[in-house]
């Protein structure tokens, strides 16, 4: 199963339940709200998959919107990752 981890020079933080990261390569750094935070921390922490990470969003929010919704938010924020060189995509061998 793949599975998400961080690039070199990426560095985080959970903080009063939200997370920090900072890119050492770039200088830039990103806030996640509570959403967010959830979802880096069950990719990259516990490295689960973003489907598992995604029922884990929509159980531990009542109010969420509709879970192919979350996914899609969820995915695209997850390619936003990529974008920024914070995250990669590792494949099994």
């Amino acid at each position: 199963m793949s599975h998400y981890e961080t690039n070199e020079g990426i560095v985080w933080r959970e903080k009063d339940g939200l997370c920090i990261v900072l890119s050492t390569v770039s200088g830039h750094y990103f806030t996640f709200n509570k959403t967010g935070t959830l979802l880096w921390r069950g990719l990259i922490a516990e490295k689960k998959s973003i489907s598992s990470v995604i029922g884990t969003i929509a159980d531990h929010f009542p109010s969420a919107p509709p879970i192919t919704e979350i996914e899609q938010q969820c995915r695209q924020l997850v390619e936003e990752w990529i974008s920024e060189s914070l995250v990669r995509m590792v494949r099994p061998a």
